[in-house]
């Protein structure tokens, strides 16, 4: 839903009829409606939907991976690509959120706490599927490569499903 253009300006704390009327928010805040006065911008920071802090971009992952439909055979098709610093660290987090922080292991259990979390109960096939793509050694547990190997495929997945 939209704000009115009066809303934004009743956040003025020295808002007056004599203040002229603009059309849109943009106009608002780059037309020098709020000349003269200070507005409460961080209200407008609720829409940004940006995340902010390391704790965000982590929750914003997590739920992004623990939410989407995985079709196993695009993620067998994957192959694995490097990542920026500030994604691996986000990976590297997701990791201690996965298997509680206890270990530098992930068991198939705790993927599928994970998933169930995140209201994407997986059947045990597809979870048979995920592991058996991500688990190389064949250990029954990834490991922290195999982990963050499985984590880049499936954002690669979430970010354009269709191209895969």
């Amino acid at each position: 839903f939209a704000l009115s253009p009066e809303y934004y300006l009743s956040m003025c704390r020295c808002a007056s009829s004599s203040r002229p009327r603009v059309g849109a928010m943009g106009g608002a805040l780059a037309g020098g409606a709020f000349a003269g006065c200070s507005p409460r911008l961080d209200l407008l920071d609720l829409f940004d939907m940006q995340p902010n802090s390391r704790q965000d971009r982590l929750a914003a992952m997590a739920n992004d991976l623990g939410t989407q439909h995985i079709d196993t055979r695009a993620l067998r098709r994957l192959r694995t690509m490097s990542v920026d610093g500030t994604m691996y660290d986000g990976l590297d987090g997701l990791m201690g959120v996965v298997n509680g922080g206890h270990s530098d292991r992930v068991t198939r259990d705790e993927l599928n706490t994970f998933f169930v979390q995140h209201h994407n109960r997986l059947h045990s096939f597809e979870l048979d599927e995920i592991m058996s793509v991500a688990d190389k050694d064949q250990t029954g547990s990834l490991d922290r490569p195999q982990f963050l190997s499985l984590c880049r495929k499936l954002l690669r997945l979430h970010n354009d499903p269709w191209k895969h």
